[in-house]
Protein backbone atom coordinates (compact mmCIF):
# COMPACT_ATOMS: atom_id res chain seq x y z
CA UNK A 1 0.00 0.00 0.00
CA UNK A 2 2.85 2.39 0.80
CA UNK A 3 4.10 2.11 -2.76
CA UNK A 4 0.69 3.09 -4.11
CA UNK A 5 0.52 6.08 -1.76
CA UNK A 6 3.96 7.22 -2.89
CA UNK A 7 2.99 6.84 -6.55
CA UNK A 8 -0.22 8.79 -5.99
CA UNK A 9 1.63 11.53 -4.13
CA UNK A 10 4.13 11.76 -6.96
CA UNK A 11 1.27 12.01 -9.48
CA UNK A 12 -0.43 14.75 -7.44
CA UNK A 13 2.81 16.71 -7.27
CA UNK A 14 3.23 16.34 -11.01
CA UNK A 15 -0.31 17.59 -11.70
CA UNK A 16 0.34 20.62 -9.51
CA UNK A 17 3.78 21.30 -10.97
CA UNK A 18 2.74 20.94 -14.61
CA UNK A 19 -0.72 22.49 -14.58
CA UNK A 20 -0.87 24.71 -11.51
CA UNK A 21 -4.00 25.39 -9.54
CA UNK A 22 -6.24 25.29 -12.63
CA UNK A 23 -5.14 21.77 -13.53
CA UNK A 24 -5.48 20.63 -9.92
CA UNK A 25 -8.99 22.09 -9.82
CA UNK A 26 -9.92 20.15 -12.96
CA UNK A 27 -8.50 16.96 -11.44
CA UNK A 28 -10.43 17.52 -8.20
CA UNK A 29 -13.68 18.05 -10.12
CA UNK A 30 -13.01 14.92 -12.15
CA UNK A 31 -12.48 12.76 -9.06
CA UNK A 32 -15.67 14.03 -7.43
CA UNK A 33 -17.69 13.76 -10.65
CA UNK A 34 -16.51 10.19 -11.19
CA UNK A 35 -17.73 9.14 -7.74
CA UNK A 36 -21.01 11.04 -8.19
CA UNK A 37 -21.65 9.47 -11.60
CA UNK A 38 -21.04 5.98 -10.22
CA UNK A 39 -23.36 6.63 -7.28
CA UNK A 40 -26.06 7.86 -9.67
CA UNK A 41 -25.65 4.65 -11.69
CA UNK A 42 -26.42 2.81 -8.45
CA UNK A 43 -29.58 4.84 -7.86
CA UNK A 44 -28.51 7.89 -5.88
CA UNK A 45 -30.66 10.80 -7.06
CA UNK A 46 -29.22 14.03 -8.44
CA UNK A 47 -28.90 16.80 -5.85
CA UNK A 48 -30.38 19.38 -8.25
CA UNK A 49 -29.21 22.28 -6.13
CA UNK A 50 -30.42 20.74 -2.88
CA UNK A 51 -28.00 20.49 0.05
CA UNK A 52 -25.87 17.37 0.21
CA UNK A 53 -24.79 16.17 3.65
CA UNK A 54 -21.52 14.26 3.70
CA UNK A 55 -21.01 11.41 6.10
CA UNK A 56 -17.92 9.52 7.01
CA UNK A 57 -17.82 5.82 7.77
CA UNK A 58 -14.97 4.33 9.78
CA UNK A 59 -13.56 1.42 7.77
CA UNK A 60 -12.77 -0.62 10.87
CA UNK A 61 -15.84 -0.02 13.04
CA UNK A 62 -18.36 0.97 10.33
CA UNK A 63 -19.47 3.76 12.69
CA UNK A 64 -20.84 6.87 10.98
CA UNK A 65 -19.25 10.17 11.95
CA UNK A 66 -20.32 13.75 11.37
CA UNK A 67 -18.01 16.61 10.43
CA UNK A 68 -16.83 17.07 14.02
CA UNK A 69 -15.70 13.44 14.25
CA UNK A 70 -13.09 13.49 11.48
CA UNK A 71 -9.73 15.20 10.95
CA UNK A 72 -9.80 18.66 9.27
CA UNK A 73 -8.42 17.43 5.93
CA UNK A 74 -11.00 14.65 5.74
CA UNK A 75 -13.78 17.05 6.73
CA UNK A 76 -12.68 19.50 4.01
CA UNK A 77 -12.64 16.73 1.39
CA UNK A 78 -16.14 15.55 2.26
CA UNK A 79 -17.54 19.05 2.36
CA UNK A 80 -15.92 19.89 -0.98
CA UNK A 81 -17.38 16.76 -2.57
CA UNK A 82 -20.80 17.62 -1.13
CA UNK A 83 -20.61 21.18 -2.48
CA UNK A 84 -19.71 19.89 -5.93
CA UNK A 85 -22.50 17.30 -5.88
CA UNK A 86 -25.01 19.98 -4.82
CA UNK A 87 -23.67 22.42 -7.43
CA UNK A 88 -23.11 24.87 -4.58
CA UNK A 89 -20.54 27.18 -6.15
CA UNK A 90 -20.41 29.56 -3.17
CA UNK A 91 -19.49 26.80 -0.71
CA UNK A 92 -17.11 25.24 -3.26
CA UNK A 93 -15.22 28.51 -3.66
CA UNK A 94 -15.14 29.12 0.10
CA UNK A 95 -13.66 25.65 0.66
CA UNK A 96 -11.07 26.13 -2.08
CA UNK A 97 -10.09 29.45 -0.49
CA UNK A 98 -9.91 27.69 2.90
CA UNK A 99 -7.15 25.34 1.70
CA UNK A 100 -4.10 25.87 3.90
CA UNK A 101 -1.38 27.99 2.38
CA UNK A 102 1.30 25.57 3.53
CA UNK A 103 1.86 23.22 0.56
CA UNK A 104 2.27 20.19 2.83
CA UNK A 105 -1.03 20.85 4.62
CA UNK A 106 -2.82 21.62 1.35
CA UNK A 107 -1.43 18.36 -0.01
CA UNK A 108 -2.95 16.50 2.95
CA UNK A 109 -6.34 17.96 2.07
CA UNK A 110 -6.02 17.00 -1.60
CA UNK A 111 -4.78 13.55 -0.60
CA UNK A 112 -7.83 13.13 1.67
CA UNK A 113 -10.06 13.91 -1.29
CA UNK A 114 -8.27 11.55 -3.68
CA UNK A 115 -8.06 8.69 -1.19
CA UNK A 116 -11.69 9.21 -0.16
CA UNK A 117 -12.78 9.04 -3.80
CA UNK A 118 -10.70 5.93 -4.38
CA UNK A 119 -11.98 4.19 -1.25
CA UNK A 120 -15.57 5.06 -2.13
CA UNK A 121 -15.24 3.72 -5.66
CA UNK A 122 -13.50 0.61 -4.36
CA UNK A 123 -16.38 -0.09 -1.96
CA UNK A 124 -19.08 0.08 -4.64
CA UNK A 125 -20.23 -2.85 -6.74
CA UNK A 126 -18.53 -3.14 -10.09
CA UNK A 127 -20.51 -1.71 -13.00
CA UNK A 128 -22.22 -4.25 -15.18
CA UNK A 129 -20.82 -4.36 -18.69
CA UNK A 130 -23.13 -3.35 -21.53
CA UNK A 131 -23.21 -6.91 -22.87
CA UNK A 132 -23.87 -8.60 -19.51
CA UNK A 133 -27.21 -10.25 -18.94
Amino acid sequence: MAGRNQAATKALNRIGDETGSEGMSIAICSWIDTVSARLRQLGMPEANGMPVRPMWINDETEAVADADGVPPAVRWAGQLAAARAAKDRQTWEALIMALPEDPSEAGQHIWALLSGAALTLRSLPLPRSAGAS
